[in-house]
């Protein structure tokens, strides 16, 4: 049965209040046009308030999942959780808070803490857990603008960081499944972006901003080059246990959303394969792109065979293969 574990539906949460490229240069001083050059967004969603916490935003995409999915709250086996965003540091489990929001009982609930790769992950996993009952549910949160505070020391690209959530409720049955996966590392650049606050090395009680977010200053190296160069290995190194070709690739789906760094990817896959996007609309949403690209995809109504789903932190880089016997994933 986990041979065969695919995708029922995909439900999705987007705060309502959005900040455009144009509030960004205000706000930062920065030229509007150095903006356009290095993000290439237009807006992104913004969480506020006590009710969009990270747990409450991936409840929300989780019930309407379920509700796409027409699938009860007691088939849920497992509830796996990626992402960075908490709502509180510490025992706190997102996972077992969107449980508990969703009505999910006696199943397996467990956050990865691998971030914006954990969905990637998340499938690889999740057979795994498939074991007394069908179903299990993967959810993606961020609400970066109270994990990341946004200072000089930062890439100017967490700026397009967006809030948001999506879920995907996966069994078997889908009309789709996962097929090979595919993972490489640079190991080496852990903590590349990293909150020195509420760890041991930097205690919460002696450190004055625990939310602060800062780039370690060991490595030295370009790293937009870095992210393209892993995607690409991991893509070539993928097609070769494989034996796949650029043309047996129909689309392409990849959580990294600048345009030129997109493209770069996909020249290297297949430059004529679909690569839908969300990032001009969205920013980046972290773990969530994966599950939010593959729904415009479905949305648009393409007729594709088989993609590859790809996600990244600086540090790892994952893909899974999805084949896709009949897209009926269910979707708004």
């Amino acid at each position: 049965m986990s041979d065969f574990l695919g995708i029922h539906s995909i439900g999705k949460y987007l705060p309502k209040k959005t900040i455009t490229i144009q509030d960004l240069s205000e706000e930062f001083d920065v030229e509007i046009e150095t903006l356009h050059d290095k993000l290439g967004f237009k807006k992104k969603h913004v969480a506020i308030g006590g009710e969009e916490h990270p747990s409450q935003m991936a409840a929300a995409a989780a019930n309407k999942a379920l509700e796409l999915a027409n699938v009860a709250p007691d088939k849920i086996g497992f509830v796996l959780s990626v992402g960075v965003s908490r709502d509180y540091r510490g025992g706190f489990s997102l996972a077992q808070e969107v449980a508990c929001l969703t009505g999910v009982e006696n199943a397996m609930a467990a956050d990865l803490t691998s971030g914006c790769v954990g969905s990637i992950y998340a499938m690889k996993m999740a057979p795994n857990y498939v074991a007394g009952k069908p179903f299990g549910l993967i959810v993606a949160a961020e609400r970066w603008h109270e994990t990341i505070q946004v200072h000089d020391r930062l890439p100017l690209g967490v700026l397009a960081h967006g809030d948001g959530a999506a879920a995907a409720v996966l069994g078997p049955g889908a009309g789709n499944h996962f097929g090979f996966f595919g993972i490489t590392s640079n190991p080496e650049l852990n903590g590349f972006i990293y909150i020195p606050g509420g760890g041991t090395v930097f205690p919460s009680s002696v450190y004055d901003d625990p939310s602060l977010f800062c780039r370690q200053r060991r490595f030295d190296c370009d790293i937009s080059k870095v992210y393209q160069q892993g995607y690409i290995s991991l893509y070539n190194n993928s097609a070769k246990q494989l034996n796949l070709a650029k043309s047996d690739v129909d689309y392409l789906l990849v959580n990294q959303g600048r345009t030129p760094f997109r493209a770069g990817i996909q020249k290297a896959v297949n430059p004529n394969a679909i690569c839908p996007e969300t990032y001009s609309e969205c920013g980046h949403v972290g773990a969530a792109d994966v599950f939010l690209t593959l729904e415009k995809l479905v949305q648009s109504k393409a007729q594709v065979s088989r993609g590859l789903l790809m996600a990244s932190n600086v540090a790892s880089y994952g893909l899974v293969e999805h084949i896709v016997e009949e897209m009926t994933i269910a979707v708004e």
